[in-house]
């Protein structure tokens, strides 16, 4: 289409180890310290001429014309975070996974990014983690915006096996996104998969 253009990026993902945990332990600290470290990706990122497009639950997904840029933005965010965590009870440090990949993206003139790969990357996702709520998250999400009902009930089927008590209001609050018209897709796509309001 003509508002669209497809080209090649270095991809920085992000993601904490035990959010789960951390948001069970204390939801309100968790979400709050999330924000502040959130900030540090923002800010780092911007310096080196990369751009945050993502932020679902406790992931950052930014975008780099450079592989080497973004290779330098990653260590950079790994030391001031290790520094900030310095300040924080063992119980609430909150360590962030880091990885870069050259993938193809699309992009529209509107500055929104879609992943080129999306899908090939959920069936990876859901055949070598089947029991990651995430991955069936993320899975009801894309099926709903393609509009696969049959693959929907199978997405919320997944999600109600492995959170038994999941809702929408819940996994909203577990998995934030920073912008509004993501949230929104997030809602859809569990509410479009059958699951409870709350």
């Amino acid at each position: 289409m003509a508002d669209q253009k497809r080209r090649l990026a270095a991809i920085l993902s992000a993601d904490v180890v035990g959010y789960s945990r951390l948001m069970g332990d204390d939801e309100e600290a968790t979400i709050e310290i999330l924000v502040d470290f959130r900030d540090v990706f923002s800010k780092r990122v911007e310096n080196h001429d990369g751009r945050v497009v993502d932020t679902a639950g406790d992931s950052v997904l930014s975008v780099f014309d450079s592989v080497v840029e973004a290779v330098r933005c990653a260590m950079e965010i790994q030391i001031a975070l290790s520094e900030r965590n310095e300040e924080l009870s063992e119980d609430r440090k909150m360590r962030f996974r880091i990885g870069i990949n050259l993938g193809d993206i699309v992009e529209k003139d509107d500055g929104t990014v879609r992943y080129a790969d999306a899908e090939r990357f959920r069936d990876e996702l859901l055949e070598k983690a089947p029991d990651f709520p995430a991955a069936h998250i993320y899975d009801a999400m894309l099926r709903n915006a393609s509009g696969d009902e049959a693959g929907l009930r199978k997405s919320g089927e997944e999600i109600m096996r492995l959170m038994p008590k999941a809702t929408v209001a819940g996994l909203s609050r577990q998995f934030p996104y920073a912008k509004p018209e993501h949230q929104d897709r997030l809602l859809e796509g569990l509410r479009a998969a059958g699951l409870p309001e709350s």
